[in-house]
């Protein structure tokens, strides 16, 4: 037999799984497999970190490249601003009038040209508020909105001579972040200065007006618009690795001590503490002793390579880039981007942690790993645990086949008796319920034209037709049955009944009071109407009753239509 058979070929099977060279083969494809998978690794691994180290180097070059452009753009606007307030007719007269005045502090503070030059600054919407000095060729501050200012050397002299000097040249200049020489705010902050000449009629340079700016204004603003990812900042810094912008990481600096509690700006030295400060570790030394960080360290080394070119604007703004990692001035590992603008004396650096740089790299190698480590485990596994069954198989098989033999033989032996059983009591069924079906000559004695397509799908089902003398005419009756076979035939013996019964109590000629009350002695058969009735049966039916003389035909109709051909055209009527 076939299930026999079956038993044959689990056996080989099971005896195949069981030899050794079976198993010394499965164990070499096992550790062919893992060697596949580690390379496969290895290389979707590395294939994604060069793409994920392209994208954080493109990524980080183009914010660092943005915010210098930003930068400078807007030390271009404020240049050119500068340069024409020192065209301006009223500044000129006023300058020439303080000009005039003796360079005393106490005589300047009290002059009424003084005073017109503060409201002149002061209602000038586009002048940055935090304050401006007018400089003489003698580098005396003639003009300063803070009377200390006044009178004396100007602190820019002192501290960028060649700047001012290149001013009274006829050059409009930015001046780099330093410290201030008065408190701004309470506190002594870093400035920095737009400055351009002030010429007379002539064309003669006759002084020097500045606007202070304060690099934690409008430059910390366009720097921390500028930042990559979560942990990511950009920010300033000046020609002694200190920063002049202020950090997105204020209150943390705060936190770990590298700025006072009270601070508003971040100006510390850019340099490596050698440790996470933010994990509550401690510097390895004083802060003013520690190395610059690497990022300062290649910044400062642009600036010094910038000053050996001819030309001080040619590639002025080349960045350099570190993906590998570095510790920033907090001590936290992190990629970055940085460059030196020339013109303007100031460093730019675009930093973002190195956990959140590589984050998805990182998950993505995790997954990896996990997901292979899994399906290999699953699939050695899966492997000896098939080795194992198929020796256990091997034995067990072999005992369970004459068995199972014996079993199948008893088992057809049964169903052939029961098969034989069944379709003899169908096939009587079957007799039963042509018995009741009309006989064709029941059909010729009626009509003259008549055809009969009756194809039940099996043997017995639940199709059948009636065609009955009623009263004085003839009635025709099609129904359909719920279910098919033997459930449906039982129906159609159920609908007879009804049929013979409706058929005394209804008078003749009436369809549709025979099809309802058809309808009742089925449901009360079935008991569908009570409670609890387990039966939702019942039939679909056409009924046409002609007269005695054959001219008129009644239709009624359950769910059934009847066709009625005139002519060439057939019209179909509906049962309700």
């Amino acid at each position: 037999s076939s299930a026999a058979s079956d038993v044959y070929k689990r056996q080989d099977l099971s005896s195949f799984f069981g030899a050794t060279s079976f198993r010394i083969l499965v164990l070499a494809g096992l550790s062919i497999l893992v060697a596949v998978v580690a390379i496969m690794n290895w290389v979707a691994i590395q294939n994604g970190y060069d793409r994920k180290t392209n994208e954080l180097l493109e990524n980080l070059k183009f914010v660092q490249e943005r915010s210098a452009e930003r930068v400078t753009s807007w030390a271009t606007d404020r240049r050119a601003f500068i340069y024409q307030l020192g065209r301006d007719q009223e500044l000129i007269s006023l300058t020439q009038a303080l000009l005039k005045i003796e360079p005393s502090k106490d005589i300047l503070i009290n002059s009424k040209v003084l005073r017109k030059t503060r409201n002149f600054f002061a209602g000038n919407n586009l002048f940055d508020p935090t304050g401006f000095f007018i400089i003489s060729p003698d580098r005396i501050n003639i003009g300063s909105s803070r009377d200390e200012n006044v009178g004396v050397r100007s602190f820019i002299a002192n501290a960028k001579p060649e700047l001012i000097d290149r001013v009274f040249a006829g050059e409009t200049v930015f001046i780099p972040p330093m410290r201030s020489d008065v408190q701004i705010g309470g506190k002594y902050q870093q400035s920095m200065f737009f400055a351009a000449p002030i010429r007379d009629r002539l064309g003669n340079v006759i002084a020097v007006v500045t606007e202070r700016v304060l690099p934690s204004g409008t430059l910390s603003n366009i720097l921390l618009s500028g930042r990559p990812g979560a942990t990511g900042e950009t920010y300033a810094f000046n020609a002694d690795a200190k920063m002049v912008s202020k950090s997105r990481f204020l209150g943390q600096l705060k936190e770990i001590d590298l700025i006072p509690k009270d601070a508003e700006t971040s100006e510390i030295d850019i340099r490596d503490p050698g440790v996470d400060l933010t994990q509550g570790l401690l510097p390895e030394g004083q802060m003013i002793d520690l190395p610059l960080t690497y990022m300062a360290k290649n910044a400062l080394g642009l600036m010094e390579r910038s000053k050996t070119r001819s030309t001080r604007n040619t590639q002025r703004n080349v960045a350099e880039v570190n993906i590998d990692g570095y510790r920033d001035y907090r001590g936290v590992t992190v990629v970055g981007s940085w460059s030196w603008i020339s013109e303007l004396g100031l460093g730019l650096a675009t930093e973002l942690d190195y956990s959140e740089a590589y984050e998805s790299h990182t998950a993505f190698k995790h997954n990896l790993l996990v997901i292979s480590a899994v399906a290999v485990f699953l699939a050695i596994s899966a492997t000896l645990f098939t080795l194992l069954i198929g020796q256990r198989a091997h034995a067990s098989l072999s005992q369970s086949r004459d068995q199972l033999e014996i079993r199948v033989k008893e088992r057809t032996h049964e169903l052939s008796e029961a098969y034989d059983v069944i379709s003899s009591s169908i096939d009587y069924a079957t007799n039963i319920q042509y018995s009741i079906l009309p006989t064709p000559e029941s059909f010729s004695a009626i009509f003259k034209d008549h055809f009969l397509i009756w194809e039940p799908r099996d043997r017995v089902g639940g199709d059948i037709y009636w065609n009955r003398s009623w009263g004085d005419g003839h009635l025709l009756i099609l129904t359909d049955c719920t279910g098919h076979g033997v459930p449906g035939a039982f129906m159609t013996m159920i609908a007879t009944g009804a049929l013979d019964r409706a058929q005394e109590e209804v008078t003749p000629g009436k369809v549709a009071e025979l099809i309802q009350r058809m309808h009742q002695l089925i449901q009360q058969t079935l008991r569908q109407d009570e409670a609890d009735s387990r039966s939702d049966d019942g039939l679909e039916l056409g009924v046409c009753f002609l007269n005695k003389e054959m001219t008129q035909i009644v239709f009624a109709g359950a769910r059934f239509s009847l066709f009625v051909l005139e002519e060439d055209t057939i019209n179909e009527i509906k049962g309700d």
